[in-house]
């Protein structure tokens, strides 16, 4: 499996989710989710230092966990952010387009996620504990 087209089928997702439908929504509900997914995008982004994030890192030696900010609770937490915010996006404007494009990323999002954690289990000595104790995207259910 090959990271690169997973990632580019994820933004032509995004892209047609963000074009075909209202970005900010006028229930409050739904921007709620919004607003904490960007929050999260933004805590996570801290935490791992702007600079040291890349989508395409795939094996480094210098590879280590984070056991810190959202990485206490959840494994992968841009990719928690993405799927709330395509989940409220695709939810204030739903027509089955919208929804099979949603369906497409979100079997990207695993199986990318997959492909991270097989790499990190095999570079990351202490992955297996990290596993253990964390949720791959939503605490307390998967």
């Amino acid at each position: 499996m090959k990271l690169m087209p997973l990632l580019i089928l994820q933004f032509l997702c995004m892209g047609y989710i963000v074009f075909t439908g209202p970005i900010v929504t006028s229930n409050i509900v739904i921007l709620s989710f919004e607003v904490f997914a960007l929050f999260l995008i933004a805590w996570t982004l801290w935490t791992i230092k702007f600079d040291k994030f890349s989508l395409l890192k795939q094996s480094t030696k210098k590879s280590r966990l984070v056991p810190k900010g959202p990485f206490v609770y959840i494994r992968h937490p841009i990719y928690t952010a993405l799927i709330i915010l395509s989940t409220s996006w695709v939810y204030s404007r739903l027509d089955i387009p919208r929804v099979l494009v949603w369906c497409i990323l979100m079997v990207t999002v695993v199986l990318t996620i997959i492909y991270y954690e097989n790499i990190l289990s095999k570079k990351v000595s202490d992955f297996g504990l990290y596993k253990q104790r964390t949720y791959r995207i939503l605490p307390f259910i998967y």
